[in-house]
């Protein structure tokens, strides 16, 4: 067997406990950030936030591709952790934080994306639930969805810092 096809095999198989986590945490925590993205006026702009969140995942991914990724088992380990607690207390909150532990799981970026993570909060429908104590009426809709673009820049900034790396 060639080299090419055991790294190629290699990566299916570390791929696969994260695809199982990414679908299992998405099925827990869809129906609540579904129903919170589009009738709590706190939430609004949360499924552009989580769209864009995505992107820069991906964005990443593709643009740290040929680094040295870090293992995805810590990764998929916080998925799992949170997902058992997020069912012994009934927190959704913690099914939310399972999908994005999953989701840096599934998209393996290099490891400055780990900045990624907390921007997560972004879309989560408890940071509407935070503002609702201070902020009367609620979010207009582009707030999320800026916090997440800047975060883009953030993350565009990064990857190109890596790549003049790379060619020195």
């Amino acid at each position: 067997m060639s080299e090419s096809s055991e790294k190629e095999r290699g990566d299916e198989v570390s791929r696969g406990p994260a695809t199982v986590m990414l679908l299992f945490s998405s099925w827990l925590a869809m129906p609540t950030l579904w129903f919170a993205w589009h009738h709590d006026r706190y939430s609004r702009g949360g499924l552009w936030a989580f769209g864009l969140w995505l992107l820069v995942l991906g964005y990443l991914q593709y643009r740290g591709r040929g680094e040295k990724s870090p293992t995805t088992t810590w990764w998929v380990l916080g998925s799992v952790a949170c997902c058992c607690l997020g069912g012994i207390f009934s927190v959704n909150l913690l099914y939310h934080w399972a999908l994005a532990f999953s989701c840096l799981a599934f998209f393996q970026p290099y490891r400055r994306a780990m900045y990624c993570l907390p921007l997560a909060v972004a879309w989560m429908p408890a940071t509407g639930w935070l503002v609702s104590r201070a902020l009367a009426g609620g979010f207009l809709g582009w707030e999320r969805p800026l916090t997440v673009l800047v975060m883009l820049g953030f993350a565009l900034l990064v990857s190109r810092g890596l790549g003049a790396r790379k060619a020195a």
